[in-house]
């Protein structure tokens, strides 16, 4: 019974050599991407001092804006990202 159980710690450990837990939370830990230009509504949207539109109009072109972002991202990763994975 001893034996047995050395033998899967044995194996548990070589696996555990070999593959790595994925930081969900964390995705860039080492802060690689820190300095790729971050685009937000207010760099991209805006308006003159003096003229403004309505606020229900700038509320929802900042949703519309953002959860366009949001989505596209994850739309081209979903699509390019396992493929190029695959060819690198």
């Amino acid at each position: 019974m001893a034996e047995e159980r050395t033998e899967l710690e044995e194996r548990i450990i070589i696996k555990d050599q070999h593959t790595k837990e994925i930081d969900l939370v964390n995705r860039d830990p080492k802060r690689i991407n820190e300095d790729v230009v971050k685009v937000d509504f207010e760099d991209v949207i805006a308006e003159p001092v003096g003229t403004y539109s309505f606020d229900g109009v700038w509320k929802t072109s900042y949703t519309t804006f953002t959860v366009s972002k949001y989505w596209c991202y994850r739309l081209l990763s979903a699509i390019l990202g396992i493929p190029l994975a695959v060819i690198w």
